[in-house]
């Protein structure tokens, strides 16, 4: 997994977290090691000073991030090049 921080011109210039590349080996997965490394991803973020972390994800994986306490929140657009 990745995380990384932006810096925002609005909230004093605050911090904004982006997890990005979650991927747990599948013959390991259902060990609870997802949820352990978005925990700490999250801990990390708020350490930081992050005012909000985000991430995009597909629509099959969004019960597994609810169970992390994350929320749905808008609609995401992009542009492959």
């Amino acid at each position: 997994a990745t995380l990384l921080y932006e810096k925002k011109f609005i909230h004093g210039c605050g911090l904004v977290g982006h997890i990005e590349d979650v991927v747990v080996d599948s013959n390991v997965r259902g060990k609870s090691l997802g949820k352990t490394l978005i925990l700490e991803l999250r801990r990390r973020a708020k350490q930081a000073g992050c005012y909000k972390l985000i991430l995009d994800c597909s629509e099959h994986n969004v019960p597994f991030y609810e169970k992390c306490e994350l929320t749905t929140k808008g609609v995401q657009m992009a542009i492959y090049y």
